[in-house]
């Protein structure tokens, strides 16, 4: 990964850069993106997957990430609760 020219402390915040970390780049791999739905100004709701890996999902897992209310109306919803117990009983160890 080429750093920035800015610091990075400006530009990112740090769980980012733990994230970029984590998962390195993804432009390096195929992705696609999942729209669940759309606002009249073309603003999306949506999924990203990585070569078959919700990026959401992987987050929540890995404690980078905490499960939102509003996805209790995601069809990932189940995926997402049992990745942050997962990532919670980790913590606890």
């Amino acid at each position: 990964m080429t750093p920035p020219a800015a610091p990075v402390s400006t530009l990112w915040p740090p769980l980012l850069l733990v994230a970029l970390m984590a998962f390195g780049e993804c432009h390096q791999w195929v992705v696609e993106v999942e729209v669940e739905s759309m606002d009249k100004a073309g603003n999306f709701i949506g999924w990203l997957h990585i070569e078959g890996v919700n990026l959401s999902v992987a987050l929540v897992e890995q404690a980078l990430s905490r499960v939102h209310f509003t996805a209790e109306r995601s069809p990932y919803c189940k995926a997402l609760l049992a990745a942050q117990d997962a990532a919670k009983q980790r913590k606890e160890k």
